[in-house]
């Protein structure tokens, strides 16, 4: 994982495309290895927390169209598959 990181990282770089919403989600995932098995559902907490603020940003928001994020941290915080949390919110947002 560590060399999948890194190369992410280097892509980003080279493409010139580095937002804060990546260097969030890139900086987790170094620092996954270092959380206990037990503290692993407070820092996709603490990540979906960071990464919210900037949903709605003009220039970050890309990146939630590419890659939906935050489903994917609710799936892990809430034990359900990302599939079950896609489908509750397009209900959620159809009966609006």
């Amino acid at each position: 994982m560590d060399r999948k990181i890194r190369s992410t990282y280097k892509f980003f770089i080279q493409m010139d495309d580095w937002y804060v919403v990546q260097k969030k989600i890139i900086h987790f995932f170094q620092n996954l290895g270092n959380v206990y098995p037990h503290q692993i559902k407070n820092h996709f907490k603490k990540l979906k927390y960071q990464l919210v603020k900037y949903y709605e940003h003009p220039y970050e928001k890309r990146t939630f169209l590419y890659l939906d994020i935050i489903s994917w941290l609710n799936s892990k915080i809430e034990n359900k598959s990302i599939e079950l949390i896609i489908k509750e919110r397009f209900i959620k947002n159809s009966q609006k």
